[in-house]
């Protein structure tokens, strides 16, 4: 089929075509660490730190493509989407360092952000909009809509290796700076892949896994990444580390959203 609409940028690069779908903010909830709807994990007084503050939240939207999520107030480990035709299930598993500073869960509010493809757009009349449809009639761009703004994409490797087994306080950490940040703009930050290390510790008789947490501290131009232990289990095999040092994580400029 012959192209329909098509607007390229002065790097050449296509900005809009009839493939495109310009993924915008579906939904916005700001919950409380004490309202989360999951709540599991070991809790084990003998394992520092504690493992027992593994919080899940659940929302559902309507989304034409997999939704993304965004947070600010820490940072997430693992999102689950589960769809039923444009219909999306979405669990957002946060650690209890996922806080920002590593406060407590319970009293900590996080931001989410949705974005997707929306599934019921009604043309704007009255007022003054751009808007993009394909040749089938799919919305393709409208900008009464809030868009998804990436400010920064990382993906590579990191070291963030722990040093010393039991201190918190002495696993690496990795800091990037958000490219062009500007004080008062509002971040959140997507979390694609986190980097993750196991160490089968023999002594002790058991296996702990490490996941990297990445945040943003409101007015810190800075993406903190965190390698903190999320797991242990009961293992009698020979000492040896497993290390995944890739990381992939998104910026987002949310200010007004």
């Amino acid at each position: 089929m012959a192209e329909y609409i098509k607007i390229v940028g002065t790097d050449g690069n296509t900005l809009i075509d009839d493939n495109f779908k310009n993924m915008h903010l579906l939904a916005k909830h700001r919950v409380q660490g004490s309202s989360a709807q999951i709540k599991v994990g070991n809790s084990d007084s003998n394992y520092y730190p504690p493992l027992s503050q593994t919080y899940g939240f659940t929302f559902t939207v309507s989304s034409l493509s997999k939704p993304v999520v965004a947070v600010t107030g820490g940072s997430f480990f693992g999102v689950q989407s589960v769809p039923s035709g444009n219909n999306w299930t979405i669990t957002v598993y946060l650690h209890k360092f996922a806080s920002v500073g590593g406060g407590d869960m319970n009293t900590a509010w996080f931001t989410f952000y949705i974005f997707g493809t929306s599934t019921n757009y009604t043309k704007v009349t009255g007022q003054p909009v751009v808007e993009v449809f394909n040749s089938t009639g799919d919305l393709v761009f409208s900008s009464a809509l809030k868009p998804m703004k990436v400010v920064d994409f990382y993906s590579g490797d990191v070291r963030l290796k722990q040093p010393d087994f039991f201190d918190i306080n002495k696993l690496k950490s990795y800091q990037r700076p958000i490219p062009n940040h500007v004080d008062g703009k509002q971040y959140a930050i997507v979390s694609v892949s986190p980097a993750r290390s196991a160490y089968n510790w023999q002594a002790g008789g058991r296996v702990d896994a490490y996941t990297s947490f990445s945040y943003i501290v409101a007015g810190n131009p800075t993406v903190f990444t965190q390698l903190y232990l999320t797991s242990a289990t009961q293992d009698q095999g020979e000492t040896m580390e497993v290390f995944i040092p890739s990381l992939t994580f998104m910026v987002l400029d949310v200010t007004g959203y």
